[in-house]
């Protein structure tokens, strides 16, 4: 868990043991903990817990160990999948799990002024022989009337294709969810998504097309980087002959950027990068 900031008591790690044990049976223990009263400056104490099963072996699976993602308030812990996590298109395993490597915990926040914090999670499904998996991203917002955390965004792409979901902390898309998941037919690309908030906390996809980026085109900017002109030129946020947009990623020896057939790319003497007449 990034920025994990504590370490749960012995009560608390009990109490959640015994609470997934009770849901899923098996032996489980503590792998990370982090306190959410303070940043959300909750009403009564809140935590999140993950514990990981230990005693699974599967030669088919990469990692059949399942992973349980609990929320905790005033030391009584919810570890229930389906009561937490209430999607219709995840990707469950044989036992009907569906987190089995967590990612990341983090607190982002929707405005400028940073007053609008939000939970973000990020978990892997099971991994088949190849080592694919779906990442799972998920958004959680506190409402402090009802003194609870709710689900307000998920999204699920696969890790072996270069899709991602990127919550945007910075710039016009401030507080926009963008998100990149491959195509399954030619000419192979990615469908590309923004979702935003509606007036009710949600969020909602306001934009969705088939994106400038080509599957394994060499461009080492992620589709949601390489895509970034087009959709901001889509949202009316940008035009032809304003700056190109900073990545997210910016990866090594990125010297210059450079604008072709509508994709950002990375210009730099050993990136593959098809002059302006070819495509790519």
């Amino acid at each position: 868990m990034t920025q994990a900031l504590a370490v749960p008591d012995k009560a608390i790690e009990q109490r959640v043991l015994e609470a997934v044990h009770e849901l899923y049976g098996g032996t489980s223990e503590v792998r990370d903990y982090a306190p959410l009263t303070e940043p959300f400056k909750a009403a009564s104490r809140w935590a999140l817990v993950a514990t990981k099963e230990t005693d699974l072996q599967d030669q088919v699976i990469v990692d059949p160990n399942p992973v349980t993602i609990c929320f905790v308030h005033n030391d009584a812990p919810n570890c229930s999948e389906k009561m937490l996590f209430p999607i219709s298109d995840g990707i469950a395993d044989d036992r009907g799990r569906l987190f089995h490597n967590f990612l990341e915990a983090r607190i982002v926040y929707a405005t400028a002024d940073r007053t609008s914090p939000l939970l973000l999670l990020k978990a892997c499904s099971w991994a088949g022989g190849n080592g694919n998996c779906g990442i799972y991203t998920f958004l959680f917002a506190y409402d402090r009337a009802r003194d609870q955390f709710h689900l307000v965004f998920h999204d699920i792409v696969p890790r072996n294709n270069n899709g991602t979901t990127r919550f945007v902390e910075t710039g016009p898309l401030l507080g926009d969810v963008v998100s990149a998941t491959n195509t399954n037919n030619a000419p192979y690309g990615y469908f590309v998504s923004v979702y935003r908030r509606d007036t009710a906390g949600r969020y909602a996809q306001i934009l969705r097309y088939r994106s400038k980026t080509h599957y394994n085109d060499g461009n080492r900017l992620s589709a949601v980087d390489s895509d970034m002109p087009e959709i901001l030129l889509r949202l009316g946020l940008w035009k032809s002959g304003d700056p190109l947009p900073i990545p997210f990623v910016r990866p090594d020896n990125c010297t210059k950027l450079s604008l072709i057939k509508g994709e950002e790319w990375c210009r730099n003497p050993q990136a593959h990068e098809p002059a302006a007449g070819q495509a790519p």
